[in-house]
């Protein structure tokens, strides 16, 4: 009975990524049809897909957004069902390294054009499965936060600073790379010691790990976070051990929550470094349309600059609140 839920279940999904395949009738010229696997329906995708719209719909080409909700079995099964549906094109973003160069080396043998968005696979291996590349890069959101939490350890703690930190690192190079990047702005404040680290990417995930690591280390002055999850469960958790004041968070990504929590105070997320997922977007899906349109590009790999909100630039945070209002 589990197995025919299952069959069911695909064949609901085929029938709906297959459906209006025709723009104005049986002669018409079938529209291109474009799949979107994300890594989960977050503010980054939400964002990246907004991105594909402004490119797609004045052309006509329909765009279907399956999300896999962080798990490898069911980013595998959504790269299925857009393979057996036959897309013309498929972006897709960060998924469990495992599965990653298999998925994608499934779409290659399909003959379907494939871009990277965000992350998708290591680059030696993805540069052989896919089109392109659209990304931002991981070592700038990982220098941007670590950098500022080094300067005001240096400026307003003395030089000397008790930190716990939230890594991704489980989700492989894409979080990895930050993580790099902040240890090494971290190494030029001697004083900073990093006595705690937990790895969660999710906020309901991070919070009670958070809460867990300030109850055994009460000395912790200052969090780190490498994404939305762990940045947003770090404020969070601050709040409910009631430690605003005595603790301070930088974070990596921007969403209406963190950007409310910019603008609170008392003050406890400091700054945070976002991914410009909407230009991500953009350029994926503009490197399928290129390609359609026998353009050639040199530039295999295209680097979204990161954008960077600290507390004092208040502007730039309600700029960033009304662009997103109601997402």
């Amino acid at each position: 009975m589990k197995g025919l839920k299952i069959v069911a279940f695909v064949t609901i999904v085929l029938l709906a990524i297959t459906g209006s395949v025709y723009a104005g009738g049986a002669k018409e010229k079938k529209p291109k049809r474009v799949g979107v696997v994300e890594l989960y329906n977050n503010p980054y995708w939400i964002d990246a897909e907004r991105g594909i719209h402004l490119v797609a719909d004045p052309l006509g080409i329909i765009i279907t957004a399956l999300n896999s909700n962080g798990d490898p079995a069911t980013q595998a099964q959504n790269v299925t069902n857009l393979v057996s549906a036959q897309m013309d094109g498929i972006i897709i973003g960060p998924v469990a390294p495992a599965g990653a160069v298999a998925d994608l080396t499934r779409i290659k043998q399909s003959n379907i054009d494939a871009v990277c968005g965000d992350s998708c696979a290591p680059e030696a291996d993805a540069k052989g499965l896919v089109i392109g590349w659209a990304t931002s890069a991981g070592a700038d959101l990982g220098h941007g936060v670590g950098k500022a939490a080094a300067t005001y350890i240096k400026n307003k703690l003395g030089g000397n600073a008790t930190i716990a930190m939230v890594v991704c690192d489980s989700l492989g190079p894409v979080c990895s790379i930050r993580h790099d990047a902040i240890s090494q702005e971290l190494a030029a404040v001697p004083g900073a010691k990093v006595v705690a680290m937990q790895d969660a990417f999710q906020t309901e995930k991070a919070q009670p790990l958070v809460v867990d690591m300030l109850t055994a280390n009460p000395q912790v002055n200052v969090i780190i976070t490498n994404n939305q999850g762990g940045t947003e469960g770090a404020v969070a958790a601050v709040k409910q051990l009631g430690l605003a004041g005595k603790v301070v968070v930088f974070g990596i990504d921007m969403t209406n929550v963190a950007a409310s929590y910019l603008l609170e105070d008392p003050a406890i997320l400091l700054y945070t470094v976002g991914q410009d997922s909407y230009s991500v977007g953009k350029v994926a899906m503009q490197m399928l349309v290129d390609k359609w349109n026998g353009k050639k590009s040199d530039q295999f790999k295209v680097i979204v600059p990161v954008q960077e909100f600290p507390r004092e630039g208040v502007a730039a945070i309600k700029k960033y609140l009304e662009d997103h209002k109601g997402l």
